[in-house]
């Protein structure tokens, strides 16, 4: 069965707190045993499946994959709680990581991890610093685990 798709359906806003997040990876993406932090990639907003809307196998369909091809993907796991974070920048400022769901048309459980600075009235995502981002990724890699084996 297809992932869910949009339909009219709005954004659902609140995580709950047992919720769970997909996100797939390849075995390259390990070392070890260990997930590399460099794995979790900023050049967009990091993205997720909410599992309040999908299934870990969700993650490898064309549906919410942007039709890439994914038989070399597996899928890893961590609860939506462990990416409400705050993390303070050298110069003293400070970035709130947070889930932002963020449907695609073929994809209801897209979702994203925004990046915001508490300077920032508008409370747009932004690409935090680098040494922000490599303690973000550091979290968020000791918080994933395997769902779906990759080949």
């Amino acid at each position: 069965m297809p992932p869910q798709h949009t339909l009219h359906s709005a954004e659902v806003a609140r995580f709950g707190q047992d919720e769970s997040l997909y996100r797939r990876y390849l075995a390259s993406h390990f070392l070890e045993g260990v997930l590399e932090p460099s794995a979790i990639r900023f050049n967009e907003p990091p993205s997720f499946l909410r599992s309040a809307f999908s299934e870990p196998q969700d993650a490898l369909h064309p549906d919410c994959a942007e039709g890439k091809p994914t038989s070399q993907f597996g899928v890893l796991k961590m609860l939506a709680s462990a990416v409400e974070h705050q993390e303070r920048a050298l110069d003293g400022s400070l970035f709130d990581f947070s889930n932002v769901h963020r449907p695609l048309p073929t994809c209801y459980a897209h979702s994203e991890v925004h990046c915001v600075s508490e300077s920032d009235p508008n409370r747009q995502h932004v690409d935090p610093p680098k040494h922000v981002k490599n303690a973000f990724r550091l979290r968020i890699a000791r918080a994933l685990s395997i769902a779906i084996s990759a080949p």
